[in-house]
């Protein structure tokens, strides 16, 4: 019992005096960013699985047909399995994500300001379903809270912090 109200001190003592959190427009320059990865990453590998069916197709010598619905639930299939191992190991291995990283952004317990659990990197990845309903509220609300945290956030219970630049890579 002790243990958890000295975290909750440290945790009022760093993350309210010290650390700096990413507004609104930083959190979504950065979540573009990342959507921009996954979907770019999603549309190669689906060319590259079209590419090796069409390929297959014609070696064999079969008539190529499409099928809309097994294409598209390929389509939805692999977006969702991407998202998902893009939040959750870039999250939980290295507290970032590429866009987070290119705005400093950094994801950490809110308990302890220290890094996260792979649990809480998963429940901060399946809520981002929460937080995209309805119309994103979820997202928005970091606008209109001190701790700057979204819904996700709170169901995982995290929150994101801005680090000072690294001094390495800075230009001398």
């Amino acid at each position: 019992m002790s243990s958890m109200s000295e975290g909750a001190e440290r945790h009022n003592l760093v993350s309210y005096q010290e650390i700096k959190k990413p507004s609104f427009w930083v959190r979504l320059g950065a979540h573009l960013i990342d959507s921009f990865v996954i979907e770019t990453a999603a549309v190669v590998l689906i060319l590259v699985i079209l590419g090796a069916s069409f390929w297959f197709r014609w070696s064999v010598g079969q008539e190529l047909k499409f099928d809309a619905v097994w294409i598209q639930f390929l389509v939805v299939f692999f977006r969702v399995l991407l998202a998902l191992a893009y939040f959750v190991i870039g999250t939980a291995k290295y507290g970032t994500t590429v866009g987070k990283r290119l705005f400093r952004v950094y994801v950490v317990s809110f308990d302890t300001a220290q890094p996260i659990s792979w649990a809480q990197s998963w429940r901060r990845c399946l809520g981002y379903l929460v937080s995209y309903l309805p119309f994103g509220v979820g997202f928005v609300m970091v606008a209109f809270q001190t701790e700057r945290r979204a819904m996700h956030d709170l169901i995982a219970g995290t929150v994101c912090i801005m680090k000072e630049k690294d001094p390495a890579m800075t230009h001398k």
